[in-house]
């Protein structure tokens, strides 16, 4: 097919299919014009996205990890990828990508950018704020639980109470944790 979208067979396949209802046949025309396109963010995430709503968690991961290969500096992207690497198993690369979440520069993530405060000018970033800032590390927690990882989870459930003391869940939580366990002198 054509390089250019609206030029692709492939993509106006995938749009007929679409509108078939036949959501797998359009994400293989998908695809197809993909292995040949690779540069497209937007079309990546769409089809990862697909899967991960069809429960194909593996296959939705791919899909987000060729997504970052085109721009890595996606906080939603990475909080995707997470969840679909969480939900087929994949604990620590889901715990890694949380944590890459928390990372990518507001000013180079591009769907967090908030209007211009001047008429010309660029465009404002927008940080997270900080209840999606608890949120993340409440599934990080969750994470480090599932990877037996205590210190991990008290770790981010603190972090998560620093960020937004309401939060409800984590504050539940946290009070139902066992004391640290002081060290031991080795000697």
């Amino acid at each position: 097919g054509y390089p250019q979208p609206a030029l692709s067979s492939e993509l106006l396949q995938a749009s007929l299919f679409e509108q078939m209802g036949s959501g797998e046949q359009a994400m293989a025309a998908k695809a197809r014009w993909l292995a040949f396109n690779p540069g497209n963010y937007d079309l990546h995430v769409q089809v990862g996205d697909w899967f991960q709503a069809q429960g194909e968690h593996a296959q939705a991961a791919t899909w987000y990890e060729k997504a970052n290969e085109v721009d890595p500096f996606r906080r939603d992207l990475h909080l995707s990828w997470g969840r679909s690497l969480r939900a087929a198993g994949d604990l620590s690369g889901a715990l890694r990508e949380f944590g890459v979440a928390l990372v990518v520069p507001a000013e180079l993530d591009v769907d967090h950018l908030g209007p211009p405060v001047e008429r010309d000018g660029p465009p404002v970033p927008r940080p997270l704020s900080d209840p999606e800032r608890a949120a993340i590390h409440f599934e990080m927690a969750q994470i480090a639980e599932g990877l037996e990882l205590p210190d991990r989870v008290r770790y981010h459930l603190g972090q998560a109470l620093v960020a937004d003391p309401g939060h409800l869940e984590a504050v539940q939580w946290f009070q139902r944790l066992p004391a640290p366990e002081t060290p031991t002198d080795p000697r």
